[in-house]
């Protein structure tokens, strides 16, 4: 599989989905983070802050501000993840995507679920992000829980997962959990 065509054929697709379809979709996607265990418990979540039809993150975070410690990331050569209390505290970073702005830095050892995007995924729990390493630079010495999350129509047949690549503990989709 070519990877950088596979994952231009699959922002592709989901940039293709019709508002109906993505509102559904994050809503079965958010009311099962919402009774996963590791995220009931977690007094400190990280995640993504989403753009570009990813799965919907804010209203998720929205929920939990002041509920949970919510950590999102900001690109500083590689990957930090900051404390924000709404989204005042984020601006444009890398890619146009939103960063925090504080410099209240989370330590990964104070990080109970990490909740991962992904392009692509394996029956095996493996991913394919965007291509430069963050996350699974990251993820390499992080030990608490990974919890990626995606579109069923994600799921690929296998993502030829290379010595680098970090498996997610569990996948959550509109339609199942792996």
């Amino acid at each position: 599989m070519d990877k950088k065509q596979a994952r231009k054929e699959m922002i592709t697709k989901r940039l293709s989905l019709d508002a109906e379809t993505l509102c559904r979709y994050n809503e079965n996607i958010l009311n099962k983070i919402e009774d996963n265990i590791h995220f009931k418990e977690a007094k400190t979540v990280a995640v993504y802050v989403s753009a570009r039809n990813e799965v919907d993150t804010k209203k998720l975070m929205t929920k939990y501000f002041g509920k949970k410690k919510i950590v999102v990331p900001r690109i500083e050569g590689d990957m930090q993840f900051y404390e924000i209390r709404s989204f005042d505290d984020l601006k444009p970073g890398y890619f146009g995507i939103e960063e925090p702005v504080g410099n209240q830095q989370v330590s990964p050892d104070d990080i109970d679920v990490m909740i991962i995007p992904m392009l692509m995924f394996d029956k095996n729990k493996n991913r394919i992000g965007y291509g430069k390493g963050f996350y699974d630079r990251y993820m390499a010495t992080y030990k608490g829980y990974k919890l990626g999350i995606g579109y069923s129509f994600q799921q690929v047949e296998d993502t030829f997962p290379h010595q680098y690549d970090i498996r997610m503990d569990e996948i959550i989709t509109n339609e199942t959990i792996l």
